[in-house]
């Protein structure tokens, strides 16, 4: 595969495109943000817990100095070519009521990033801290993860989707400062 291929791929142009719309103040502190090394963008620690995190569980995350965000898991124990025992989780827009978001069919407007799948260390770690748990079945819009290598989409398994999804993101394992990168662009372009 050549590099020109994997940076010409959906997910990319739309995040391409969406750059080219911004603000030229907002352009300016995205690309500060690039420039930045890991700890000055890392998620805040709140609690390390060790407990392997079940669906259900609602997590807090702390981006920045007192500003809060809630997650969800929606999908655990996965094991496929990134490996075994992963999660795979939401990460809403704002810290509105969490039950009210679950209550409804989940679409890519109430997520500040797409769903991702990522490793229990997020909790080991404390960056993603566990303050409930909801039994309901999480209904969520048709999303996938587009694998640049064969150019489609897939699910959380890798297995080969049909249509593409509402909710389209990159495929693999977000790394620990993965999700911290995601979150702070995303906030900057919604600021």
């Amino acid at each position: 595969m050549k590099l020109s291929e994997i940076n010409n791929n959906p997910i990319a142009n739309a995040r391409k495109l969406q750059y080219s719309k911004l603000s030229d103040e907002k352009k300016k502190k995205i690309d500060e943000l690039k420039d930045m090394l890991i700890p000055e963008y890392q998620l805040k620690v709140i609690k390390r817990k060790r407990c392997y995190p079940e669906i259900g569980d609602i997590f807090q995350i702390n981006p920045k100095e007192k500003i809060f965000y809630y997650g969800v898991v929606i999908n655990n124990h996965i094991n496929n070519i990134c490996g075994d025992d992963l999660i795979l989780i939401l990460i809403f827009n704002n810290d509105e009521d969490i039950h009210k978001k679950l209550e409804n069919r989940i679409t890519n407007e109430e997520l500040l990033i797409s769903p991702s799948v990522v490793g229990k260390e997020y909790w080991s770690r404390g960056y993603f801290y566990t303050v409930e748990h909801v039994e309901k079945k999480i209904e969520i819009d048709t999303f996938g993860f587009y694998n640049i290598r064969h150019g489609f989409y897939t699910d959380e398994y890798y297995n080969k989707l049909n249509s593409e999804p509402a909710i389209k993101s990159m495929g693999g394992v977000m790394t620990i400062n993965g999700i911290a990168y995601e979150m702070n662009y995303e906030i900057i372009i919604r600021e």
